[in-house]
């Protein structure tokens, strides 16, 4: 079995990431569109899928009629280069819950904290920039990446977001485009 070098790996890994600075000042610059990569679906908060009074699920949109301004997202920069993500029409915040909120043993819910413009710890995010212009998501707070469920999850309308609670591992549907709104 042939070995590889940590220098080779880390000139692989350069390859494969851009610069993320320059992509960061972009995406924090102005209104924003998250799709993913998989289903081509846009990220959105809908007002009728509601956890609990401080709590609201994220989802993707299958049916874009549901998608009136809710799917529109400001990324906002931390000082240590994370960012929080809150949306436009809600002026709520996405975060990782804690693990009494989790899904189950592989899936952690990601919900918007319902408290208007008020961030909450596991809102932070790390952005990962490709030359392929995705971007993964992972959670600073958990190590895990925000995918969107496969089609077993999901209803005719929607689709659950998650992390992926393998911090190893990032799953394929995991991968996310930000375009101006």
């Amino acid at each position: 079995m042939k070995r590889f070098s940590i220098v080779s790996i880390l000139i692989v890994f350069a390859i494969l990431i851009r610069n993320s600075e320059q992509d960061l000042d972009f995406v924090t610059s102005g209104p924003m569109c998250i799709m993913n990569q998989a289903h081509g679906e846009y990220l959105y908060l809908n007002r009728d899928e509601i956890f609990d009074t401080d709590r609201r699920y994220a989802r993707t949109a299958r049916d874009t009629n549901l998608l009136s301004g809710s799917q529109v997202w400001y990324i906002e920069r931390n000082d240590d280069g994370s960012v929080k993500i809150r949306n436009r029409d809600y002026n709520e915040y996405l975060y990782a819950p804690s693990n009494d909120f989790a899904y189950d043993n592989e899936r952690r819910n990601v919900f918007a904290w319902q408290r208007k413009g008020e961030a909450v710890i596991e809102g932070d995010w790390w952005l990962d920039f490709f030359n392929d212009n995705s971007i993964s998501i992972r959670s600073k707070t958990y190590d895990e990446y925000m995918y969107a469920a496969g089609d077993g999850f999901a209803s005719r309308t929607t689709r659950p977001v998650f992390t992926w609670r393998d911090r190893n591992q990032q799953v394929s549907q995991g991968y996310w485009f930000m375009r101006r709104c």
